[in-house]
């Protein structure tokens, strides 16, 4: 059995949609917790088992649009991400919204040989159990209006 055309419609307020022309399984809604690496991981042992058109995966997803409750990436965990993106010939094309902002391509075959391309405008990394929530009259006080961010 094969799966032409598809939605899978995520998360308890999902609009269906109808189902689209072009053939492959569209993912998208809301998510509680999307482990990233292992989705990567997935698509690596997908190549494996393909033995014709890099088009024709085992999973047959084309495009997704995700907002993950928790975004995990590797150690490091972002809340409220949205991940959209599509499959165009060999490589996937994502843009990132949230503490996360800006554009990734990855290769479909992810290896030594075939290069990932990350332009990401912001990257907000908390740490753990800190407040990052500050108040005006924190910053103020602290001076930290008047300097520029520190750029490490």
């Amino acid at each position: 059995m094969r799966l032409r055309r598809g939605v899978i419609e995520a998360g308890s307020e999902a609009d269906l949609r109808e189902l689209p022309l072009e053939e492959g399984l569209v993912i998208s809604g809301e998510v509680s917790e999307l482990p990233a690496l292992e989705w990567v991981l997935l698509g690596s042992e997908e190549r494996d088992s393909v033995s014709e058109s890099p088009q024709d995966t085992a999973t047959g997803v084309r495009a997704v649009d995700i907002t993950a409750g928790r975004f995990r990436l590797g150690q490091l965990e972002f809340a409220d991400q949205r991940l959209a993106g599509e499959r165009v010939q060999d490589n996937w094309t994502f843009s990132l919204q949230g503490p996360i902002q800006g554009a990734v391509r990855l290769p479909v075959v992810f290896d030594a040989e075939h290069e990932a391309d990350l332009k990401l405008e912001q990257l907000l990394i908390a740490d753990e159990g800190a407040d990052t929530e500050s108040t005006e009259d924190e910053q103020k006080s602290s001076g930290s209006e008047d300097r520029a961010p520190d750029p490490r």
